[in-house]
């Protein structure tokens, strides 16, 4: 099998286990919504937030450098070495998250009393917080620590099949033990022993696949590592580990900077309605973008490779007007139906989301062009600037929360993460325009813009005709995605030979 056999293989795992997980993992959001204190819910995933910031330093990146180090061992065919390699990754990983996780224990009073109980929301539930954080330490965060290290040995082998399955039986998981819990438990409690016994179960499976691929595949000298070679091997990878650290850092401060300021300023039942509500909504473009990206990447570096420029830039912007084309629509209609959307799924109890879950959906078409961009960058051999853009929007992230979040809550944290993106996105189509010496952004983006606006209009007038019933919705929408098809089609934003080019280059 070719490269770019393994590559497009790889890709349709993705992207089939992405449509998998994305409606399992919007259930159990609405099923913590419904059957969980608001207060709870947003203790959760304040402490979701406090964790997986800090899991940055849980690796010190050595997951990541054994995805670059074993390839280049088994190419060299010294599978003999790997043994001491993984070892060497497993004692340094597991040494920082137990450390990390104790510190956060002994903390715990301290998180909880200045940080969690900030806005004085966990006056009665000061017990049950400090032992939802425990649990959460020593369980999700710990256990997930192996499941990544040994989904990182899987990506390292090529098995994208695998790694990509590890999304799909999480998110299925975390749902199973949701149900069954829900007998027993209706509290913080819940989520915290879903998402231990789901990453548990994860480093049972995956560990026992990861001793099969060892046994069947490499020399029974795996088993037994030399100790010599283990220290040695630790030297190699921890240099590199920490400056991945150090790179992906921007990352962590940008995804979970919201939601921490939100808790401290804001308060947990705000937290509930962003994180529980109106990000897993907005996300559902994110995704788009990301399974594209995914699409991307090899296509670009391919072109790059036959320096084939102004193909390159003829599919480049093909892609970027048809996500436009197709994602738009929808944000639009996430905005105008933002209110119904959370108040079927989430209850009255969440119409707080409605605000923010309008702002981010905007924020995530910045966003999927960045994770567009990124890929496109990548391709180029660039992935400095990726990494420059990903700072860029961390700072700003930090800044605008610190400011928007006292005053305007839930709102002013989508409104800062949306910014953010859209700084980020100036700063990507700068960089691949001085690559390519191309304006990437082209007059037809701003058409889709406008007919994506103007298709609203005949949908005004049926819901004031008809009184917004369930019917008028269904009719709305129909009229809606009607004139959108035919107004883009008829202006050539919508072509056959476009698609097929798309199409041929997948």
């Amino acid at each position: 099998m070719n490269t770019y056999t393994k590559a497009a293989r790889g890709v349709f795992y993705h992207l089939l286990t992405y449509a998998l997980s994305i409606p399992l993992a919007y259930v159990v959001r609405i099923l913590y919504a419904h059957h969980l204190p608001k207060v709870e819910v947003g203790l959760f995933y304040a402490l979701w937030d406090l964790f997986l910031l800090v899991a940055l330093f849980r690796s010190l990146g050595v997951d990541q450098a054994l995805v670059h180090y074993i390839p280049r061992f088994t190419a060299r065919k010294e599978e003999r070495h790997l043994p001491s390699l993984v070892l060497a990754a497993l004692i340094i990983q597991l040494c920082a998250t137990l450390t990390i996780a104790f510190i956060l224990i002994l903390l715990s009073p301290q998180i909880i009393h200045y940080f969690l109980n900030a806005r004085g929301e966990l006056t009665s539930y000061g017990q049950t917080a400090q032992r939802a954080l425990i649990l959460f330490a020593l369980g999700y965060f710990t256990f997930s620590s192996f499941s990544d290290l040994l989904v990182a040995f899987f990506q390292a082998r090529h098995r994208q099949g695998v790694v990509s399955l590890y999304r799909l039986l999480r998110t299925l998981l975390v749902l199973i033990f949701s149900v069954l819990l829900l007998k027993f438990l209706d509290n913080v409690y819940l989520p915290c022993l879903a998402y231990s016994l789901s990453a548990l179960i994860l480093v049972g499976v995956y560990g026992f696949w990861a001793y099969h691929e060892v046994k069947t595949r490499l020399p029974s000298s795996w088993i037994i590592p030399d100790s010599k070679k283990f220290y040695r091997h630790a030297k190699l990878i921890l240099p590199y580990g920490l400056f991945i650290m150090a790179s992906g850092a921007g990352h962590f401060i940008l995804t979970y900077t919201d939601g921490l300021c939100l808790t401290y300023f804001g308060g947990l039942k705000a937290v509930a309605e962003y994180r529980n509500a109106a990000t897993p909504t907005a996300n559902i473009l994110y995704y788009f973008g990301t399974s594209v990206s995914l699409v991307l990447f090899p296509i670009v570096s391919e072109l790059k490779e036959r320096k084939a420029r102004d193909l390159l830039i003829q599919s480049l912007n093909k892609v970027f007007q048809y996500t436009l084309l197709l994602t738009l629509p929808v944000a639009t209609l996430l905005i105008f139906y933002s209110k119904g959307i959370v108040n079927l799924f989430f209850g009255k109890n969440y119409l707080g989301a409605v605000t923010p879950l309008r702002i981010l959906a905007l924020g995530m078409i910045f966003s999927l062009l960045n994770n567009i961009g990124f890929a496109v960058l990548k391709g180029l051999e660039a992935p400095q600037l990726v990494t420059k853009a990903i700072y860029v929007g961390a700072a700003l992230n930090l800044g605008l929360n610190l400011f928007l979040v006292p005053k305007y809550g839930a709102a002013g944290a989508g409104l800062a993460t949306s910014l953010s993106f859209f700084v980020m996105n100036l700063s990507v189509f700068r960089f691949i325009k001085t690559i390519l010496k191309y304006n990437i952004v082209k007059k037809e983006w701003f058409k889709i813009v406008l007919i994506s606006l103007l298709s609203l209009g005949p949908v005004f007038i049926i819901k004031k005709w008809l009184g917004g019933t369930s019917y008028s919705t269904i009719i709305e929408l129909i009229s809606y995605i009607t004139i959108y098809i035919l107004v883009s089609t008829r202006l050539g934003l919508a072509t056959k030979e476009a698609i097929t080019i798309i199409l041929a280059k997948k």
